[in-house]
């Protein structure tokens, strides 16, 4: 073979051999494209399907669907904490003299706080409310679980966003009238229930 034919040898060969490589990418980007779209008609199918439901009805799904999958009530968790406006109380009939040091003190034994202030006139006088936001929404279940005393006054921690005091669904007394649920009666058993394959 002489130079010259080596090099076109050579040359067709890279040439083919890129053709083929472009070839295999431009058929896994295609598959890649043919994916998303598919994954991307799945989830139009599945929120069509869920568009009729009732915001009741999606919570008391979601909920049972985190009791049983961990993923799913992190992605909860996660969603709840990541705005400040689920993890703000308000309290009201704090006494007039109260300052927020004291204010800030007492509500730091249900958890870290990331802010929190007693609305005050300009003058500087208090209001009689306030605001906490805890980091963590644990803990304002947990200042929700109690009753409050600043000052030998009682505070009022109204549950502003219906938080539930335990992260239980309501899947046992949400049922249409004529049904009967046969699911059991505690959280081992209900775990045990749907972990069984057949269901």
């Amino acid at each position: 073979m002489t130079s010259e034919e080596n090099i076109n040898y050579h040359y067709n060969r890279t040439n083919s051999n890129s053709s083929q490589d472009k070839k295999s990418i431009d058929e896994e980007i295609s598959a890649n494209e043919k994916a998303i779209k598919d994954e991307e008609s799945e989830v139009e199918s599945l929120r069509r399907l869920i568009a009729p439901l009732s915001k009741e009805q999606l919570i008391d799904i979601l909920a049972t669907s985190a009791l049983i999958h961990q993923d799913i009530r992190d992605k909860c968790n996660e969603a709840v904490a990541s705005s400040p406006s689920t993890r703000r109380l308000m309290v009201r009939n704090i006494p007039f003299s109260t300052r927020d040091e004291q204010f800030l003190k007492y509500f730091e034994t249900f958890g870290e706080i990331e802010d929190g202030i007693i609305v005050r006139e300009k003058e500087g006088r208090s209001k009689g409310y306030g605001f906490v936001t805890f980091k963590y929404v644990e803990s304002v279940q947990k200042c929700l679980k109690s009753s409050h005393t600043l000052d030998n006054k009682e505070l009022q921690v109204p549950n502003t966003f219906n938080y539930p005091i335990s992260f239980v669904p309501n899947i046992y007394t949400n049922v249409p009238h004529g049904y009967q649920l046969n699911y059991p009666a505690n959280l081992d058993s209900f775990n045990a229930f749907y972990s069984n394959t057949r269901y």
